[in-house]
């Protein structure tokens, strides 16, 4: 074909095949570059994909019309080839060439990294629900004795945990699916804040013994009852009832996805067959959810009640180790609480082995033993028993963070997210990590997330005045300085802004003096890491981690800090990390990100 050898002649077909390995490689680093180094705006590497393809058929032009030789630049000479229909061929190639080398640039810009945290109804932005999701909306209470509202949250939790043993639903957790209570919002507007296509809702009224409760399964883009049934009885009907509405639902979601038999595994934890102890139960875990030393403490005397009155009442016993474990973080006595948490789960799962909650509690207490394989393989138990539990989810995180697999951690408390998109400790958790990779925007996001829905944390706190000195927001972290929830110790964080902001010698001194004050009056060692690296004390914390590794120090997330980057790139890192027992997981799992496992000794990049 005469066109074709007029192509090659001109060499066009190489011009073309050139251009596109540039364009490509380019496009490649930009989108590489601009996913980790913040002075890159996001949309560089889709600009840059777009001028490459509009500048295309400008190459191909210049190519047709222009010859590069050891002579230099020159104007091929032109041949007989002309006419209409030789020009309507050379536009559609063109054209066609274009429309290709699109097709093959700009998905590249629109790859994020392998990790991300993304959750739905944090901005209130419509989104495409998928069809198997489901949240279950607290049911309303309409008896007449107002403390009796913890059984009807209970009701409604025990049918979330049911729905969610169903691996093909996509189930919002409790924390999400009780954020609208009390709030006059139509049944579309919280599936679209929620990002779900289905709702259920309901009411029990409870009058002494006597029970009736309704529920109904509403399509929410088109109001449709897809199934609704009400139920009367006395309050040992519970159980069958909270089965009966799961089942229902499951089965009515299934005939949307023409999956069959849902309704038959969607099954809640085992109960206690007392149902006053259970009662008890629920408003334990009622309470529990507060996360506050006073109320966590009320859920443990009530749960050590429960399971008192009702032995083989297994979930009593896991919720009493979620409970102990929980007060750990809010008292200095994490080594009884720990020790009673871990009794609790062993009872548990001898009543029960798939009490996932039970397997997740094991796992924190050997982690706290130094024994990491033996957390990694609870955690997994724990994972496969209940996929969609996002305090599952979270607690594992929470210990791949420890380890250096920021990745890793990152997408396990984006599936908590994406489960319950409100949970609060997750939100801060997965402040942490982004600030931990670097990703700081979307940090300090998270961080002031958790904090407008009521999370004040000192974590929360802390991540948000963190993030601050990373960027030079100096101004932004003197505001937050007056919103540390506990006085105790602001000296040093006044010390630390000091050094971060002008980084001279009296500066860093004060903040080293400060601290070092601050280890002998308690302050944590995973605090003091981060100061003292800010004070370039890489001497002074290596006298300190290495003893406290060798006596059970386990708190060792903020190794992974930014800012601890000359600590991990000190040789002594793999003798702090053999001691901490960490070695043992790698060899396993894998090195940490940014680091490389050679021969059992470690060394990390960055």
């Amino acid at each position: 074909m005469q066109l074709i050898e007029e192509l090659r002649r001109r060499h066009v077909p190489r011009a073309a095949a050139l251009y596109v390995a540039i364009a490509w490689g380019a496009t490649e680093i930009l989108v590489f570059l601009t996913d980790r180094l913040p002075f890159f705006p996001e949309w560089t590497g889709t600009v840059i994909a777009i001028l490459f393809v509009l500048g295309f058929p400008v190459a191909m032009f210049l190519a047709w019309r222009f010859d590069f030789s050891s002579k230099g630049l020159h104007r091929t000479t032109a041949s007989g080839t002309s006419g209409l229909v030789t020009l309507m061929l050379s536009l559609l190639i063109l054209v066609t060439a274009t429309a290709g080398l699109s097709y093959l640039l700009i998905p590249l810009t629109k790859q994020q990294s392998t990790t991300s945290v993304e959750y739905r109804g944090s901005k209130g932005a419509d989104v495409d629900a998928p069809q198997n999701s489901v949240a279950v909306l607290p049911f309303d209470n309409l008896g007449d004795d107002s403390e009796v509202k913890h059984f009807a949250d209970g009701v409604t939790e025990e049918i979330i945990n049911a729905l969610a043993r169903v691996e093909e639903l996509l189930v919002i957790g409790r924390t999400s699916a009780f954020s609208f209570e009390g709030e006059d919002l139509e049944i579309g507007q919280i599936a679209n804040r929620l990002g779900v296509s289905h709702v259920v809702e309901g009411s029990v009224r409870r009058s002494g013994k006597q029970l009736r409760v309704t529920a109904k399964l509403v399509e929410a883009s088109s109001g449709f009852q897809r199934w609704s049934e009400n139920f009367d009885g006395t309050i040992s009907d519970v159980f069958k009832f909270q089965d009966s509405i799961a089942s229902g639902v499951a089965n009515a979601l299934g005939e949307t996805l023409g999956v069959s038999g849902l309704g038959g595994r969607a099954t809640a934890i085992k109960r206690s067959k007392n149902a006053e102890i259970y009662d008890k139960y629920l408003l334990a875990r009622q309470v529990w959810r507060q996360r506050q030393e006073g109320p966590i403490r009320r859920s443990i005397a009530l749960l050590e009640e429960v399971v008192a009155e009702d032995p083989g009442f297994s979930a009593g016993w896991s919720a009493l180790a979620a409970a102990n474990l929980t007060l750990g973080s809010y008292t200095n006595e994490s080594g009884d609480a720990g020790q009673r948490a871990m009794m609790a789960a062993q009872q548990a799962l001898a009543l029960d082995e798939t009490e996932s909650e039970a397997h997740a509690v094991l796992a924190a207490v050997a982690l706290w033993s130094g024994n990491w394989l033996e957390a990694a393989v609870r955690h997994e138990r724990a994972r496969e028993l209940a996929p969609n539990n996002s305090t599952v989810r979270l607690w594992y995180s929470e210990m791949l963070i420890k380890l250096g697999m920021v990745e890793r951690a990152l997408q396990e408390v984006g599936v908590a997210l994406s489960v319950d998109p409100m949970y609060t400790p997750a939100l801060g958790n997965a402040g942490h990590q982004m600030a931990t990779a670097g990703r700081l925007n979307e940090a300090s996001e998270l961080f002031q997330r958790a904090w407008d829905l009521g999370l004040e944390a000192m974590f929360v706190w802390f991540g948000s005045y963190y993030v601050a000195l990373m960027q030079d927001r100096y101004g932004d972290a003197d505001l937050w300085l007056d919103r540390r929830p506990i006085p105790y110790g602001i000296e040093i964080d006044h010390a630390l802004l000091a050094a971060r902001q002008e980084p001279i010698e009296a500066n860093l001194m004060r903040l080293t003096e400060k601290t070092l004050q601050g280890m002998e009056q308690g302050l944590a060692l995973r605090e003091a890491v981060l100061y003292l690296s800010v004070a370039e004390e890489l001497n002074l914390l290596y006298e300190r981690l290495l003893p406290a590794a060798r006596s059970g120090w386990r708190a060792t997330e903020s190794l992974w800090s930014v800012w601890a980057r000359p600590l991990r790139q000190d040789p002594r890192f793999n003798e702090l990390a053999q001691e901490l027992g960490m070695l043992n997981y790698w060899q396993v799992y894998g090195p940490p990100d940014a680091c490389e496992f050679t021969e059992g000794t470690i060394r990390c990049n960055r």
